[in-house]
C-alpha cells in the first residue's frame, strides 16, 4: 500500500506530466489549469495544494530538466572530459529542451526576468561557471576572470537568444545558434 508521501509524490508527478504535455501541444498561455487537471485526473483543488499558479508547473519542469543537467556535467566533467566539450554538450542538451518545450521557454525567460530568483546550483549561470572553472583549471580558457564573471555574461547572451528564437526561430536552428553565441564569447569577433 502506498504511503501519504508517495501518493503526494504520484498526484505532483501527474500534475507534472499533464502540464508537460499540454504545454508541448498547445503552448503555455493556451494552456488551463482546467486542462491541466483533467490531464491528470485530479480535482482543480488539488492542484493549488501543490501549486500556486499555472507559472509553477513550468518553474517545476524547467528546474527538473536543470536538475538533470547539473547532474550530466558533473558526471562528465568527473570524467575528465574537456570542459569545453562538456560545456558544448550542454549548449545542445538547452537547444533540444527548449525545442521541445518551445511552448513554456519564452514564459519561463520571461519570469525570470521579472522576478529573478536566488541563483542555485543547477541554474545555467551556475552550471556554465563550474564548466569554465573546470576549463580553467586545465588552460582550456584564460583564468585572469573569475569563472562567475565569464558565466554570467554567457548566460545573458543565451538567454536573450533563447528568448529571440521562440519568436522568430525555426525548428533545428537554436543549437546553431547557441553555438554561435558560444564561440563568439570565447574566442571573440575580432579577425585572427
Amino acid at each position: 500500500m502506498a504511503t501519504q508521501a508517495q501518493r503526494r509524490q504520484d498526484t505532483r508527478r501527474r500534475l507534472l506530466s499533464a502540464a508537460g504535455k499540454l504545454f508541448r501541444a498547445r503552448g503555455f498561455d493556451k494552456t488551463s489549469v482546467d486542462q491541466i487537471v483533467a490531464g491528470a485526473d485530479v480535482a482543480k483543488g488539488t492542484f493549488y495544494q501543490y501549486f500556486q499558479a499555472k507559472i509553477d508547473v513550468a518553474l517545476a519542469l524547467g528546474s527538473e530538466a536543470q536538475q538533470q543537467s547539473l547532474e550530466e556535467i558533473r558526471s562528465e566533467l568527473a570524467t575528465g572530459k574537456s570542459p569545453l566539450a562538456v560545456g558544448g554538450e550542454f549548449l545542445q542538451s538547452i537547444a533540444d529542451w527548449v525545442e521541445k518545450n518551445r511552448g513554456i521557454a519564452r514564459p519561463l525567460l520571461l519570469h525570470g526576468l521579472e522576478k529573478p530568483r536566488t541563483q542555485t546550483p543547477s541554474s545555467m549561470r551556475a552550471m556554465l561557471a563550474l564548466i569554465f572553472a573546470a576549463a580553467q583549471k586545465k588552460g582550456e580558457i584564460r583564468a585572469d576572470l573569475p569563472a562567475e564573471t565569464i558565466s554570467g555574461l554567457l548566460a545573458g547572451n543565451l538567454a536573450l537568444t533563447v528568448l529571440h528564437w521562440t519568436v522568430d526561430g525555426k525548428r533545428g536552428q537554436l543549437a546553431a545558434w547557441l553555438g554561435a553565441a558560444w564561440k563568439l564569447h570565447l574566442e571573440g569577433a575580432l579577425p585572427r
